[in-house]
């Protein structure tokens, strides 16, 4: 009898359904690098849809100098635009993996855009929160930013000095010089007729008219 209930007891344990062993923080990193190596395999083929895949479906991407765009629709319209921009390669690489258990891990990693020439378009850094969702990892919150510094605006050439003219002289000179005409004429007027003065008179009175004459 204790046999036979011992033997029901292990066939019951066998049949009962389990829970899932949860994975490993070694597992978690293969499967994001795996999903990384088919975006950048979806990238060169320029298949849109396969890089929306990727992406759960309320996932949002929080790219550089630009509003946040929601949604696997919007997220996979958001690539088609840079594919379409001359996007051709993009290699994501791993450098961190953060993973306590559940359904959510964060990467830390590096990422090499080219355009469909070869020629390098851009060097970045990003976090990306994946998201376990019916047993695969998928983006669920990406963001980056570019390594490279912004670009300078063109300098602005100085604009061209003013050159002096005479009309540009202090209004305080052209006082001084007024004024000193006038004593020249008062002086020349005090002269004429006379004898004392001698040729003083007429020149004095030149001097006069040429600082009247000075602007």
């Amino acid at each position: 009898m204790r046999a036979w209930i011992a033997l029901s007891v292990l066939a019951w344990l066998a049949c009962a359904p389990s829970e899932p062993l949860a994975p490993s923080a070694d597992d978690v990193r293969a499967a994001i690098e795996e999903q990384n190596a088919k975006f950048g395999e979806a990238v060169r083929a320029g298949d849109t849809a396969a890089i929306g895949a990727l992406y759960s479906e309320d996932a949002a991407v929080l790219p550089p100098n630009a509003a946040k765009v929601s949604g696997r629709a919007a997220v996979t319209a958001f690539w088609g635009e840079a594919i379409g921009a001359g996007i051709g390669s993009a290699v994501l690489t791993t450098e961190e993996v953060s993973y306590a258990g559940g359904d959510t891990a964060t990467e830390v990693g590096s990422a090499l855009l080219s355009a469909k020439d070869g020629s390098v378009a851009d060097e970045a850094k990003y976090v990306v929160l994946w998201k376990q969702v019916d047993g695969a990892w998928l983006l669920h919150r990406d963001i980056w930013n570019s390594n490279r510094p912004p670009a300078q605006p063109p300098a602005q050439e100085a604009p061209p000095a003013e050159e002096s003219t005479p009309e540009a002289a202090p209004a305080s000179k052209r006082s001084a010089q007024r004024a000193e005409g006038e004593r020249s004429r008062t002086v020349a007027s005090a002269c004429a007729g006379t004898s004392a003065c001698g040729d003083r008179a007429s020149w004095v009175g030149r001097s006069a008219d040429h600082a009247l004459a000075a602007p």
